[in-house]
């Protein structure tokens, strides 16, 4: 024991200096190694700069993620969104240490301070974030796996949805499925809440250009349809398939709405992508029935987002265009290059596209609230900014 005990007492104070000496030198490897990474990053410019033609930042493509990043970009530049993301108080779903990113201690924080992160570095930052959080939070493994767009636009708002249900009142649409009987006028009522609305490409097409139409799309999908033959409905009064009326209408009508180009389809032995040329309105006059009202009131709706997919069925690359609030201007979102689409864009009030995919348009009628400032956020954003600035100074322990 005693021997034991004299050999401590010289090894200890060694042991901890050689403790001491590798922690240094693997801080200031890992601080060596992030600004030589930060120099060979071309694509992390600075915000305002001239170079950069844009008032905004993009973000990092982390192998596939193309399509996660136009939807962030989306949501960020629609200021109803993200003061929804600034105003929710996360700080107790916050309890946790990290030290580097590989070792955690505690709850991981929810997808509301992950994006309150992403966000303050969108607007209060110099270079394009990453959203390896934002994938985390949502359960994506693998970011070189191409996915869908609007798929990730339901899984984002539903997870949103756990932490804060206010997101529902900005994208909820309520819309009802009425099949009325033929032979006992019997009416069945299936009313439903969806966060797209998807519409078919191929079924119409505009008197006045070879695109189709955006808005003869809806007017079809809101249009009341037979349904004989093999389509027929099972009613419950009559015991018996009869000829059957199906129609769609809505209900409420959200502040932002969704609206999906089916461009997939199948056909023969699999799916295929259609190519056809779109004609979107800039403006949009969407229905809305109350109850058993006949008479429907009209909502309008102004474009302000166009999610684009290029490439086939196996894969592509998603772009986003998005009308900045801020200065009525169109900016393209490519990952992490963003600059200012052309004049004649700007003023056209119709866009003709061949890839648009996922369409946002925001309702007239609701109050579009500036981006707050500062100064205007709580006391805990406040120091969830401080400490993301302060961070971005040491990147060691940027996580």
């Amino acid at each position: 024991m005693n021997c034991w005990g004299r050999n401590c007492r010289h090894v200890l104070p060694w042991a901890v200096v050689s403790g001491v000496a590798a922690f240094a030198l693997f801080y200031f490897c890992c601080r060596c190694y992030r600004k030589r990474n930060q120099r060979r990053i071309s694509h992390t410019k600075q915000r305002n700069s001239p170079r950069n033609r844009s008032a905004y930042l993009g973000l990092q493509n982390q192998g596939s993620t193309c399509y996660l990043n136009s939807l962030l970009q989306c949501l960020f530049l629609a200021p109803n969104f993200t003061n929804i993301i600034f105003n929710h108080n996360s700080s107790s779903s916050r309890c946790y240490f990290t030290f580097p990113s590989q070792f955690r201690f505690g709850v991981r924080p929810g997808i509301m301070y992950e994006l309150q992160k992403l966000f303050i570095k969108l607007q209060y930052g110099s270079t394009a974030p990453s959203t390896q959080a934002i994938t985390v939070s949502l359960g994506i493994s693998n970011v070189h796996q191409p996915q869908d767009v609007e798929e990730y636009f339901r899984h984002l708002v539903n997870k949103i949805n756990e932490e804060c249900r206010e997101i529902l009142q900005l994208f909820g649409l309520d819309m009802v499925h009425c099949i009325r009987c033929k032979s006992c006028e019997e009416k069945t009522i299936l009313p439903s809440r969806i966060l797209s609305l998807p519409l078919s490409i191929q079924q119409l097409h505009s008197r006045s250009t070879d695109a189709f139409s955006v808005k003869d799309g809806l007017d079809n999908f809101l249009k009341e349809k037979e349904l004989t033959g093999d389509n027929k409905c099972y009613c419950d009064t009559c015991e018996r398939k009869q000829d059957s009326s199906s129609l769609f209408y809505f209900e409420h009508l959200p502040k932002i709405l969704v609206i999906i180009l089916k461009r997939y389809e199948f056909y023969i032995t699999g799916f295929r992508k259609l190519n056809d040329k779109v004609s979107i309105p800039c403006e949009l006059t969407v229905p809305q029935r109350s109850g058993s009202e006949y008479n429907a009131n009209e909502c309008m709706y102004n474009l302000f987002a166009i999610c684009h997919h290029y490439g086939g069925i196996r894969g592509g690359h998603y772009v986003a265009e998005i009308k900045s609030f801020e200065d009525d201007q169109w900016y393209q979102f490519n990952d992490a290059a963003v600059c200012k689409i052309t004049e004649e864009e700007n003023v056209s009030d119709t866009r003709i596209s061949e890839t648009a995919y996922l369409l946002m348009y925001h309702q007239q009628t609701a109050d579009i609230a500036p981006f707050l400032e500062k100064n205007q956020l709580n006391y805990y954003l406040q120091n969830l900014i401080n400490e993301t600035l302060k961070l971005r100074e040491n990147p060691i322990f940027w996580v």
